[in-house]
């Protein structure tokens, strides 16, 4: 009588085809597992924009079966390549502990699905002056906004002397406290942005040929000029 044995699905290492490699001694250590690790070339390639383009057929990765790795740990890689074997995903495994290095490989290797959920936690998460650096650098225009306007009011001497590093931002910041702290200017934008508008009001009125347009466009302008007033 034979014994059945109870088969497993194979893991991602098992099914590895490409090497990838960590660290500037990855070279000298060779395939040491403490550098080094398999995946799957066909995993990396459906995720990955960027690894499909150094897979392709002729590219020295492809050929060598070898891709150095530059903006990760092997760990950091290692807890993003889980993510995206089958049925591996879901957004509660981006926390705040592995944001910033999901971020980091998500944006470089351009996997959007993770790189949204790393968004989605970061906009929840306290404002820093580090944390607007980071969003300047993936270009995360929501949560960059965020920052500049939270900075402006409640910077710390800490934040502060991280954006020293940028100077063009802590611009952007002192400018956008001086606003804060002056509403005076806000109002002088606005009044302009509405004498514009009433203006344009005026000039559509009076060449249009639609009788209803027309009429509208005076209501419009209306408003416009009362709104105008009373900012002045």
């Amino acid at each position: 009588m034979s014994v059945r044995t109870e088969a497993t699905a194979a893991t991602l290492e098992q099914v590895g085809d490409v090497r990838l490699e960590f660290g500037e001694d990855s070279e000298s250590c060779g395939e040491s597992s403490d550098v080094s690790m398999l995946a799957s070339s066909h995993l990396l390639r459906l995720a990955s924009p960027v690894f499909n383009g150094m897979l392709q057929s002729g590219m020295k990765e492809a050929q060598q079966s070898v891709i150095k790795v530059v903006v990760a740990t092997k760990q950091e890689f290692m807890t993003f390549y889980n993510l995206l074997g089958l049925w591996a995903w879901s957004t509660d495994k981006v926390t705040k502990d592995n944001v910033d290095s999901l971020l980091a490989i998500s944006d470089y290797y351009q996997v959007d699905i993770i790189k949204d959920a790393c968004v989605k936690l970061l906009l929840t998460l306290p404002v820093t002056g580090a944390r607007l650096l980071q969003a300047h650098k993936h270009g995360l225009k929501e949560q960059y906004q965020r920052c500049i306007d939270h900075l402006a009011g409640n910077s710390t001497n800490e934040d502060l002397t991280v954006l020293r590093s940028e100077p063009d931002i802590l611009l952007e910041v002192a400018l956008r406290k001086q606003e804060v702290l002056n509403p005076s200017l806000i109002l002088k934008r606005a009044r302009k942005e509405i004498e514009k508008c009433r203006e344009a009001a005026i000039f559509d009125s009076d060449s249009s040929d639609d009788e209803d347009d027309a009429k509208n466009r005076k209501r419009v302008k209306k408003v416009l000029t009362l709104v105008l007033t009373a900012l002045k």
